[in-house]
């Protein structure tokens, strides 16, 4: 019998475009490891079981997926803080901005379900951007499924903008 896994994966990618649309620097990160919170709310869904998640306020809170699909939504958020990542990570260090996602494409191929999460965000002042987040969303709660830190920091001119893209991809191997 073919031994077959679960390995979910997040990859990252940052794009700096001029206003025209333009990218003037781009940046992917391949692999993104999952917070631990992340991966109990994963086991919460796929079992319905309770768990304790550390949300992005910081209260650990026993939660469960009930028909979560219907109340399932992310958001995306980026930061001024280089603190290398750790699984225990709950929050953006130094959280500037949010916003909310746009899927921008869902594919299948074979045994692997991929899709992304986008959004952008318009930098009106010059800014050195270290840290970036993905955000689930539990009950009424956010919780922290990705954070991750270019130790160089990504640099956007005034009046550009900072497109930001998560692409999840479930699969088995």
């Amino acid at each position: 019998m073919e031994n077959i896994q679960f390995k979910p994966k997040v990859n990252l990618t940052i794009l700096v475009r001029d206003k025209d649309g333009n990218v003037i620097n781009k940046i992917v990160k391949e692999d993104d490891p999952l917070t631990r919170w992340a991966l109990r709310s994963l086991y919460s869904f796929m079992t319905e079981q309770y768990t304790s998640i550390k949300y992005e306020d910081g209260r650990v809170i026993p939660s469960r997926f009930s028909n979560a699909p219907a109340s399932w939504m992310y958001k995306i958020a980026i930061g001024t803080d280089a603190t290398p990542f750790t699984m225990d990570d709950y929050r953006l260090y130094q959280k500037e901005r949010e916003r909310g996602i746009i899927i921008g494409y869902y594919k299948e191929e074979d045994s692997i379900i991929w899709f992304d999460l986008k959004t952008d965000f318009f930098i009106e002042t010059d800014k050195t951007y270290y840290e970036f987040g993905l955000f689930g969303r539990m009950q009424d709660f956010a919780f922290l499924v990705c954070r991750d830190v270019i130790t160089d920091g990504v640099s956007v001119p005034a009046n550009n903008y900072l497109t930001i893209i998560y692409r999840i991809i479930l699969g088995t191997v």
